[in-house]
């Protein structure tokens, strides 16, 4: 072979080697699997529902959101939420040494304060109670700028009642239930929960209502 025809042969080889590099580099970005972002959605464990008309009972399965908002301190190979933090500050609190009593407790207080920030801004924002969902209501800071989405009370958790009857409070008990006392606490204060409507045929007392009027100081 003469030079003439190894140069032509250098040349080619340099030629394929630079298609066949950028056909690679083109195809790159193509093989790329797209990735999905999913909602996990969560079904809560069914909830009764009572029915004002009827007086019956039916069972209801209700889709929420999963923020899956946890504190990075574990417990048992466990990441703690809100509840778990409660539980802990509890527990630490019977430490007998009390200088390390301040120390963990002032520690797990900030951690608890942040996650609750934390979950407060991952509501939904509202500026009325028809911009949340049929068991949500809206809770404003101030009179004016938006506010958050908050669950309405369930059966037998804790509830705030009205002072009068007839005026809108900031989070009323879910459809069908009231916020009515059951028992007092040991300094005399009345403690209030959700509890079903018990008056239905008849005409509904202000007590029933409200909560009111069933304990005399």
């Amino acid at each position: 072979m003469d030079l003439r025809t190894l140069l032509w042969l250098h040349i080619l080889i340099i030629i394929i080697t630079i298609t066949t590099s950028i056909a690679g580099k083109r195809k790159k970005p193509g093989s790329k699997t797209h990735v999905t972002h999913v909602v996990v959605d969560r079904t809560s464990p069914k909830s009764l529902t009572h029915d004002i008309i009827s007086n019956s009972v039916t069972n209801t399965v209700s889709k929420e959101k999963n923020y899956g908002i946890y504190s990075k301190r574990r417990l048992k190979g466990k990441r703690l939420t809100v509840k778990g933090l409660r539980r802990l500050i509890q527990k630490r609190k019977k430490i007998l040494n009390e200088k390390k009593r301040r120390r963990v407790l002032k520690r797990l207080r900030k951690e608890l304060a942040m996650l609750k920030s934390l979950m407060r801004n991952s509501r939904k924002k509202c500026k009325s109670s028809q911009g949340c969902g049929r068991n949500e209501c809206c809770i404003k800071f101030t009179q004016k700028g938006y506010g958050r989405c908050k669950k309405r009370p369930k059966l037998n958790q804790r509830c705030k009642p009205a002072l009068m009857p007839g005026i809108d409070i900031e989070c009323p008990c879910r459809i069908g239930l009231t916020c009515a006392p059951f028992k007092k606490s040991k300094s005399g204060n009345i403690k209030f929960h959700c509890e079903a409507l018990k008056y239905i045929d008849e005409e509904i007392e202000a007590y029933s209502v409200t909560g009111l009027g069933r304990y005399k100081r």
